[in-house]
Order: structure tokens, then C-alpha cells, then sequence
């Protein structure tokens, strides 16, 4: 099976490159076994500022609607750190209090 880029090309159709990568937003509720995917993403490389940019966009969607946002979850994709740092995470040494 072969999907089409759907983000940041502008291109809708077959004439767009291949996706290799799917980029997930979920929220799960902190006090219940609410799970709801907010988005797939079909991609070919984001960079560190677009994937900050469609998390601040999810992030102020969810708090239009009365969800807080209290943490975020990514698997370990060198890219992730580039777009944690933009959100200003701090990721430095193994004092939890710094994070």
C-alpha cells in the first residue's frame, strides 16, 4: 500500500510524494480510560518548528473546548527533541526538578 503526503505540500492527490511516516496526536484523560486521536498526520520529515506548530495548534484547539493539557508524550525520534525545546522543555541531566 502506497499513502500520499496530506500536510504541507498543498497537494491532495497521487501527485504527491509518498508518505513514509504517520505522525499521531492522541489526548487520554488523567482520571478515566478516555482515549481520542485528534489527528493522523501522513508525512515525509517534519522539522522540529512544524511539528511545534501542529502541537500548539492542537493544544489551543483543546483548550477552546475545556481540556487542559498537563503533559506530553513522544517516543524518542531525535526530531522530538528539536520540538521540545521549542515548547521549552527543559531536557538537560537527570534532575527531575529541571524538567
Amino acid at each position: 500500500m502506497v499513502v500520499f503526503v496530506d500536510i504541507r505540500n498543498g497537494v491532495f492527490d497521487d501527485s504527491a510524494p509518498p508518505a513514509t511516516d504517520v505522525l499521531v496526536l492522541m489526548t487520554v484523560a488523567v482520571n478515566s480510560s478516555c482515549k481520542v486521536a485528534l489527528g493522523y498526520f501522513l508525512i515525509n520529515g517534519l522539522s522540529g518548528t512544524e511539528r511545534t506548530d501542529i502541537i500548539k495548534t492542537c493544544t489551543l484547539k483543546l483548550h477552546d473546548v475545556g481540556v487542559q493539557v498537563i503533559s506530553l508524550t513522544c517516543d524518542g525520534p531525535f526530531c522530538h527533541f528539536s520540538m521540545l525545546k521549542q515548547l521549552c522543555a527543559c531536557l538537560q541531566g537527570n534532575d527531575f526538578n529541571k524538567f
